[in-house]
């Protein structure tokens, strides 16, 4: 923190679970000492209701921000429509819509609430984008791994790659 600091860049630590947004007392605190940012980018938001209390936020209080940088995840194709066109690359506003029927909705959700709640905040970010001042970028990183990594997609590559001279399985 004390290195962001040296190069100009502010840092807000905030846990969410604890209090809404707009009503702790650092969090208003921080935004009064700086009405006007470059960007924000949220690493911790998991559902559109955090996202739309740290928006509200935004607009009510008059935050002027360039960039609302949201660390999504590729996750989030799990609980859209499948794609149109598998050939091409995905592309935002084409491959990113969540299926008509409500049915299907509800049982993509179900069975992916990560992805569901990651969609849901980039929803939004979206619907409120233009009544306010911020382009948004989404980064819909990859799966990571890390301590609370509970798919054990790592392990069951690893093994794949230590299997492939026997099963012949191709292992990109």
């Amino acid at each position: 923190s004390e290195r962001l600091a040296a190069t100009g860049v502010a840092s807000l630590y905030f846990d969410r679970r604890r209090t809404p947004f707009g009503e702790a007392p650092e969090v208003r605190a921080y935004f009064a000492a700086r009405p006007r940012l470059h960007a924000i980018v949220d690493f911790s938001c998991y559902t559109g209701a955090a996202a739309r209390d740290v928006a509200t936020f935004l607009l009510e209080a008059k935050v002027h921000v360039d960039w609302y940088i949201y660390i999504s995840s590729d996750s989030i194709y799990e609980v859209c429509s499948p794609k149109a066109h598998p050939e091409k690359p995905t592309e935002e506003g084409v491959d990113d819509h969540r299926p008509p029927s409500l049915q299907v909705q509800a049982e993509l959700n179900a069975a992916d609430p990560y992805a569901h709640g990651k969609l849901e905040a980039e929803e939004v970010l979206r619907e409120l984008q233009p009544g306010s001042s911020w382009s948004y970028v989404f980064l819909r990183i990859p799966d990571v791994v890390g301590p609370r990594d509970t798919s054990f997609r790592l392990w069951l590559y690893q093994i794949l790659v230590k299997l492939q001279p026997w099963t012949q399985v191709p292992v990109p």
